[in-house]
């Protein structure tokens, strides 16, 4: 249970971030399901050293996360052969995850 209560901590954190921060870690979230293991690996890891660094700024979590972001968007894209985007619903692999409302 303790996996569960977890999950609806962090789902009621992101509610509360503005729009734009929510598309960006939705984006995130859905280049992480469909990168190569070992590029989810290492965005992990870079994840890992954000929280490690403790941000004092929106600003310097952001953009740390656009570059895991654009790191995941290119080996997403090299491992399906064209550009690929992380809100293509017709993807099988994002699409278990709804839209955001835009």
């Amino acid at each position: 249970m303790g996996s569960t209560t977890n999950v609806v901590t962090l789902l009621k954190s992101v509610e509360r971030l503005p729009e734009q921060d929510q598309d960006l870690l939705l984006k995130l979230v859905r280049l992480l399901i469909a990168a190569p293991e070992a590029a989810q690996s290492h965005a992990i890891r870079m994840l890992g050293d954000i929280i490690a660094m403790e941000p004092e700024t929106r600003f310097e979590c952001v953009s740390d996360l656009q570059e895991i972001v654009e790191f995941l968007d290119a080996r997403v894209e090299a491992k399906h052969g064209r550009r690929w985007r992380a809100t293509d619903a017709s993807r099988p692999v994002v699409s278990i995850i709804p839209e955001p409302n835009s």
